[in-house]
């Protein structure tokens, strides 16, 4: 018997940014001087906050030369050691370590589960479907712990982050090992996101089905339809999955 899996993306398909401004290299700025404070560390905002930014560029130029997500504790180890002189190297990875579980718990914060979404995986559960997330992001920790708090992470089989596998969607493999990890065929398989071209070409281009959500749109403006990029559905909101589900068949005998 041949069997099916429904896989996930994160941001912006099961969960919105609640705040109407992201945390900035500004706002994480001033909080992390207040942290640097407590260690007897003295640093102005703003400086602190163009460093976080040129730190920042340098890892965007190398992750698009490279097209993976890299490992966001790298940024922050990067900052603490070009940032805060006359330190040791423990003391100096210590700050990285506390720095990025700030800015990552500021994130998680700042995000909730889109309206029906815990009914949309309590009846997929309910109907015996295997259930997967693939997200690009750089914090496989901070973003399963968001799951955990938000009550969804039993839902999932598996979580496949780019940053730890080193590629990003919309790269085949990503979807291919995820697939693989499952045992599940790609033909029997459904992907849901909300990004034409991260979510919906790159689970097209191994044979998924694909769903393409525009709940997310309405809340916070994403990008628009690409014209080369078809999904086999688009529902407007997250709890109208339902009925996509019902009409898939995910198993097949041989």
């Amino acid at each position: 018997m041949k069997h099916g899996c429904i896989l996930l993306d994160y941001g912006g398909t099961i969960a919105y940014r609640n705040v109407p401004v992201a945390v900035t290299d500004e706002l994480f700025a001033e909080a992390a001087v207040k942290y640097l404070g407590s260690r007897g560390i003295t640093f102005d905002a703003c400086a602190l906050s163009e460093r976080i930014s040129a730190v920042s560029k340098r890892f965007i130029e190398r992750e698009e030369a490279l097209n993976i997500d890299i490992p966001d504790l790298e940024r922050f180890i990067d900052l603490s050691a070009t940032a805060f002189t006359g330190i040791s190297e423990a003391e100096s990875r210590d700050i990285a370590l506390n720095l990025n579980e700030l800015f990552w718990s500021m994130v998680e914060e700042a995000y909730s589960p889109l309206p029906g979404a815990h009914e949309v995986l309590e009846y997929v559960k309910h109907r015996s479907i295997r259930m997967g997330i693939v997200s690009n992001h750089h914090n496989g920790a901070s973003l399963r712990n968001w799951l955990k708090h938000s009550g969804m992470l039993s839902y999932f089989e598996t979580v496949t982050v780019s940053s730890e596998v080193g590629c990003r969607k919309p790269d085949p493999r990503i979807f291919r090992m995820t697939l693989e990890k499952m045992d599940c065929e790609a033909s029997l398989s459904l992907f849901v996101g909300d990004s034409p071209v991260m979510d919906v070409a790159g689970a097209s281009a191994v044979g998924m089905k694909s769903v393409l959500t525009n709940q997310a749109r309405i809340l916070h403006c994403a990008e628009d339809m690409h014209p080369s990029v078809q999904p086999d559905f688009i529902i407007g909101s997250l709890s109208e999955l339902r009925t996509v589900i019902d009409g898939i068949e995910f198993r097949s005998g041989f």
